[in-house]
């Protein structure tokens, strides 16, 4: 990699790092400069399960759907928002699809078992992957509501 390139880099850590420059911003710039003049093209289907099954102490979820820049940050930062810990990921890319598994809890440890509050995990990863790559760094609706939802029915769920 050129050398100005991680300088850039290491500017831009450092900003994230003292607070000076919010992550979500600095992601939705950087889709925007890559996208752009480019249409993005949506050539695999978004596919988001919520499992119980495959594991004892954390519920999985997998995230299958097309690749691009910005892919992690929206799922781990939709995750963040509706008050949920990542403890494992397992991220796997080939070609333009990716299949990403993260093994949750909520934040105080437990399996996310409720069956509202699956459908609402389910639901606002839906819709935010189907958003535009470059878009808000708003939460979406879907996301707004199962952190509501939660709230109302479970105890308050961090902003983020």
């Amino acid at each position: 990699m050129e050398e100005d390139r991680w300088l850039r880099i290491e500017h831009d850590l450092e900003r994230v790092l003292t607070g000076e420059q919010d992550i979500a911003a600095l992601v939705a710039a950087t889709q925007r400069s890559r996208l752009a003049g480019k249409k993005f093209v949506r050539r695999v289907p978004t596919e988001v399960t919520v499992d119980n099954r495959s594991s004892e102490k954390f519920t999985v979820v997998d995230v299958f759907t097309q690749d691009r820049v910005g892919l992690l940050f929206a799922i781990t930062h939709a995750l963040y928002q509706l008050g949920y810990i990542i403890h494992l990921a397992r991220i796997s890319t080939n070609a333009d699809q990716a299949l990403d598994v993260f093994y949750i809890s909520d934040r105080g440890g437990n399996k996310i078992v409720e069956l509202e509050r699956m459908r609402a995990l389910r639901a606002a990863l839906a819709e935010r992957l189907e958003e535009e790559p470059g878009g808000t760094d708003q939460p979406s609706s879907a996301a707004s509501a199962a952190r509501s939802s939660a709230s109302e029915s479970f105890g308050p769920v961090a902003k983020g």
